[in-house]
Order: structure tokens, then C-alpha cells, then sequence
């Protein structure tokens, strides 16, 4: 007969469990990363010869309004999918793909027998 034994917890091995995770040594506790001096990523390079890109309306204007834009919403166009019920069938396309992989395949292993290096016999 199998007897089923239970761990008992006793006070020292709470401890310990307690201990283990929370003591966590001073120098492994997370610390902030060093200050530098300079920035590690440089700035984008800029082409000099544009001028800078604004935002809204000219300031010379007097619109109160906010300014317009150009884009419009594309018409709406419903999906329209082939039409593959008066066509071959499924079956019909990968039978006919298999036997063109097979003459390839026949190709290949005719063409490797008639450049192979000759038998000579001595």
C-alpha cells in the first residue's frame, strides 16, 4: 500500500524561503545608468537647401478657419472575387500541376543520364 507523506513546514525553512527572496545583495539592486555627456544617437542629417516645412496657414493670412486639406476618402469599392464554378476544379488544376512537375522531373533524370561521364572498359 502506498502511503502519501506530507512535507511539514516548520519555522527555519519559512525563514530561509522568506530569506531567499528578499535578500537581494546591494550591488545586484537595480541602480540608474551613468550620465553622459553626449547623445548616443545623432541628429537625422538635414539638407540645407529647403526651407523649413510649416504647418497651417500662412501668417499673412486673416482666415480664422482652419485651413483645408487635400485628401478625400478613395470611393468605396466592394471586393468582387473570381468567379471559379464554371472553371476546372481544384482537383483538376493540381492534377494537371503534378504531371507538368513529373515530366520535369523525368527531363532531369534523362538529361543527367546523357551527360554523365562515360563507362570505359580497359
Amino acid at each position: 500500500m502506498l502511503s502519501l507523506t506530507t512535507k511539514r513546514w516548520t519555522a527555519s525553512s519559512l525563514r530561509l524561503t522568506a530569506r531567499g527572496l528578499t535578500g537581494t545583495a546591494r550591488s545586484q539592486l537595480a541602480h540608474p545608468a551613468p550620465q553622459k555627456d553626449f547623445d548616443p544617437i545623432p541628429a537625422p542629417a538635414q539638407t540645407p537647401d529647403l526651407p523649413p516645412f510649416h504647418f497651417g496657414a500662412p501668417p499673412s493670412s486673416d482666415q480664422h478657419e482652419p485651413p483645408e486639406f487635400n485628401y478625400k476618402d478613395p470611393a468605396y469599392k466592394p471586393i468582387v472575387y473570381k468567379d471559379y464554378s464554371t472553371g476546372p476544379s481544384a482537383l483538376d488544376k493540381a492534377a494537371k500541376l503534378f504531371f507538368l512537375t513529373e515530366i520535369a522531373r523525368g527531363m532531369w533524370v534523362v538529361l543527367g543520364q546523357m551527360f554523365r561521364p562515360p563507362y570505359t572498359i580497359m
